[in-house]
């Protein structure tokens, strides 16, 4: 029994290297730079855990603020003295603190505990966390490269030169001011893919009507997935898209809880689930999401919220467990000029490697932490 002896929560900004968009406007300003929360978490035995979550309130509900005020007045005082092993019933407590409603209640926040957790748990039997979740074959783990430009000739020569490093599958931002203007960039990302997964993600920015109306044009550039094209909530309105459209219907801020993860499967609502691992309060339950859609035949990607390394080799791990064969869309990299790791995690040709150490896998630079601390 290894008891949680203290845990210390890091408010860090990371610097950008570029801004990022999504259709309701930037999700970090890369003047200040983004918020990157950690905990540094230690049991009695003397092993530590790190765990991060980067809020966007663009995204989410959650804030900096949130987040920070969550886990230092409620969550950790509620889980000090806890069994670590004990996964399931520190989950229950943390719902027990910041209850569930139609979202779990702060998952976010929730989530960089729960990495914080694995990170100590697969350390104390050293493993790398893709080996303590069953898998010892796959460390070099293919990416999608996420593509945001307002002009199609800005996108055309983003995707030019990814193509050019190895990558073989592109997550476009879109939403602009109308679907056409969509529509043309994702046709000039078409002709320079080489072939390549074309994955398109309005973020909410279209409705019903116009989901139907257009999506045959989706189809016929090649695009292969349509992701959460139409508002969060609106599950009747996934089930005319899915029953209207003939290219696959993925969902991401629809699906925050596995509760709601069978409402969409009973209901025949979407044809695939984005899974983040921060969404879902962390690796725990996202392995359950998985699990559950998978075996209802839906087809799972995975995703990210620009996360630095940490948060990035903890869902490479999990997802490359389960053999999603997509390429995953954890892009913290392709924004940030740099974050708390000192080795463990690279990404180069389109992949992310990771090189086996236990635990997460990414290797924490005190010093670096505290040069971002806030």
């Amino acid at each position: 029994m290894m008891r949680i002896e203290s845990i210390e929560v890091i408010n860090t900004k990371l610097p950008l290297k570029s801004e990022f968009s999504i259709s309701r406007g930037s999700v970090a300003d890369k003047s200040v730079g983004a918020p990157h929360i950690y905990v540094k978490l230690k049991v009695d035995s003397g092993l530590v855990g790190w765990g991060e979550c980067r809020p966007s309130h663009r995204w989410s509900y959650e804030t900096e603020e949130t987040v920070l005020s969550t886990l230092t007045n409620y969550i950790v005082p509620a889980i000090i003295d806890m069994d670590i092993s004990d996964i399931q019933s520190i989950h229950k407590v943390m719902d027990t603190e910041i209850a569930p409603s139609t979202h779990p209640g702060q998952p976010i926040a929730k989530s960089s505990i729960d990495l914080a957790i694995h990170d100590v748990l697969a350390k104390n039997v050293n493993q790398p966390l893709y080996e303590f979740f069953g898998s010892n074959k796959k460390v070099k783990i293919p990416l999608c490269y996420t593509v945001f430009a307002n002009k199609p000739s800005e996108a055309e020569n983003i995707v030019k030169d990814a193509v050019e490093e190895g990558y073989k599958c592109f997550k476009v931002k879109l939403g602009h001011d109308s679907i056409i203007e969509d529509l043309r960039i994702l046709e000039s990302i078409v002709k320079y893919a080489s072939g390549g997964i074309i994955w398109a993600d309005p973020n909410q920015a279209y409705n019903v009507k116009n989901t139907i109306k257009y999506s045959s044009e989706f189809s016929n550039l090649g695009v292969n997935y349509l992701e959460q094209p139409i508002a969060a909530g609106d599950i009747t309105g996934h089930e005319k898209i899915k029953d209207h459209c003939s290219i696959p219907i993925a969902v991401d801020e629809s699906i925050f809880s596995i509760d709601t993860l069978n409402e969409f499967i009973t209901r025949k609502a979407a044809d695939v689930f984005v899974v983040k691992v921060c969404k879902m309060t962390g690796l725990h339950r996202s392995s359950k999401a998985i699990e559950i859609a998978l075996d209802a035949g839906m087809e799972v990607l995975a995703s990210s919220l620009t996360e630095s390394r940490l948060a990035m080799a903890a869902g490479a791990s999990l997802f490359s467990s389960f053999g999603l064969e997509v390429p995953m869309d954890l892009n913290g990299w392709q924004f940030l000029a740099d974050d708390i790791t000192s080795g463990g995690v690279t990404v180069e040709k389109g992949e992310i490697c990771l090189e086996g150490l236990p635990g997460l896998g990414a290797m924490v630079d005190e010093d670096k932490v505290l040069s971002f601390k806030q």
